[in-house]
């Protein structure tokens, strides 16, 4: 059987990415989870909008894309947080994204909850039983670019985002 090449690039992004997120490791209070959660995949057009998997979404801004572009939402494997992968895209644009707090197990929604990139916590705003914070633009940059393991013009974006408390 002949795997189509888009979804052998989805497929290298996600174990590459994977191994890149070593930053993940050192975080000092990542909200554990080891409840099982589905992959979301669903199309944004220019008009923007939402992906919404349930334990976690991402909201895109109306005029972010020109043309109606994939949105992939992977949990991690062991905490609370997920994995935004834009195969069709070579940059991350701005998003806004939100974790239920409490999907994972019994967690009060009045601790000081972060969200954290690569780049680092920021303090999230937690609303009724949600937290939510702003990426920027270019916060989740492409591991796979820069291992060499896909070819310059080839779209394809990927980068963690994990709560933390």
């Amino acid at each position: 059987m002949r795997v189509p090449r888009r979804l052998s690039a989805v497929a290298t992004v996600m174990v590459v990415s994977a191994c890149a997120g070593n930053w993940i490791a050192e975080l000092n209070r990542a909200v554990p989870c080891n409840v099982s959660r589905p992959a979301m995949n669903q199309r944004v057009g220019p008009d923007g909008g939402r992906v919404d998997a349930g334990y976690a979404w991402v909201e895109f801004d109306p005029n972010t894309f020109a043309d109606s572009t994939l949105v992939l939402i992977h949990a991690h494997p062991r905490l609370h947080g997920i994995q935004v992968t834009l195969p069709e895209q070579d940059t991350m644009p701005a998003f806004d994204v939100g974790f239920v707090i409490d999907y994972c197990g019994d967690i009060p929604d009045t601790d000081t909850y972060y969200v954290v990139t690569e780049r680092g916590p920021r303090p999230a705003v937690v609303e009724g039983g949600v937290a939510r914070a702003r990426i920027q633009a270019g916060e989740l940059r492409s591991r796979v670019r820069e291992a060499g393991l896909a070819a310059p013009g080839t779209p394809l974006i990927s980068g963690f985002v994990i709560l933390s408390n």
